[in-house]
């Protein structure tokens, strides 16, 4: 084959690289304009590049928005660039937010902190979550969604019933739905939205779930019927829950040496 043919047989190929470059080249492009978005600007664009940030699945995302929850995303005075700065004595260790790599030190007043808000904090924590709740490592998903289930906040409900709709294990499915119901029950308002959640808690055998479900029967009747209805509901569930306790201790008596902690674990996940 000529060289001539070959180039016109190339050509179509090589007119298809560009839409082909991995996603990290992208990636490393847009993080440090979403972390100077970060960093200042009106309060609607800092909280668009918090959410882009979470979507974008570059690496060290969840380290740069965990570091200015945490205070420690700093500006240097001297080059405006954007570090992660850790307290030592006599002023900052700095490291680069991109890469982890060591920037050496800077005393306190060559370097300025990128503050964040109660309001701002909020979105924060909401970005973070979306990002642990989309962890490729399973066992990081059901970690997340126990630590929703234990601080339960309105704005990770969305976050919760969208991961679990996208949610392909079995195992972190479970814990999605343990999650989303015990929010659900702790922070709706409707009535019939808290008693679906306790339909959904009652299939639930572990302490903290019990715990959940019997400080509801405990709330007074204060709003009337509706809190009646609920109390109600979770007298049933509780009684569910107990139920199962006690059949699975049954069948941990039935196996000496199992203690009743690992059988309603694997109550738990099924």
């Amino acid at each position: 084959m000529s060289i001539r043919a070959l180039c016109r047989r190339l050509l179509p190929i090589l007119g298809l690289l560009p839409s082909c470059l991995p996603a990290a080249a992208a990636q490393e492009t847009e993080v440090p304009a979403l972390v100077e978005r970060l960093a200042a600007g009106p309060f609607a664009d800092r909280v668009a590049a918090a959410e882009a940030l979470a979507q974008s699945g570059a690496a060290g995302a969840d380290a740069i928005l965990q570091a200015l929850l945490d205070g420690r995303l700093y500006r240097v005075k001297a080059d405006g660039r954007i570090v992660f700065a850790d307290r030592v004595e006599g002023g900052f260790r700095l490291t680069d937010p991109a890469d982890g790599a060591a920037l050496g030190e800077a005393g306190r007043r060559d370097v300025k902190k990128i503050k964040a808000n109660n309001k701002f904090r909020t979105v924060l924590r909401g970005a973070l979550a979306a990002l642990s709740l989309r962890d490729p490592d399973p066992a990081r998903r059901i970690a997340a969604a126990d630590a929703m289930f234990k601080t339960p906040k309105a704005e990770a409900l969305p976050l919760l019933e969208a991961a679990l709709a996208a949610e392909t294990d079995e195992a972190a499915a479970v814990r999605l739905r343990r999650a989303l119901a015990g929010g659900r029950l702790g922070l709706a308002e409707d009535p019939a939205v808290r008693i679906a959640a306790l339909g959904v808690l009652a299939e639930f055998v572990d302490s903290e779930v019990r715990a959940l479900v019997a400080g509801v029967v405990a709330e007074s009747d204060g709003d009337g019927n509706d809190m009646t209805a609920v109390r109600a509901a979770a007298a049933e569930a509780l009684d569910a829950i107990d139920d199962s306790i006690a059949r699975w201790q049954l069948v941990g008596n039935l196996f000496q040496g199992v203690s009743l902690g690992s059988v309603l674990l694997l109550a738990a996940i099924g």
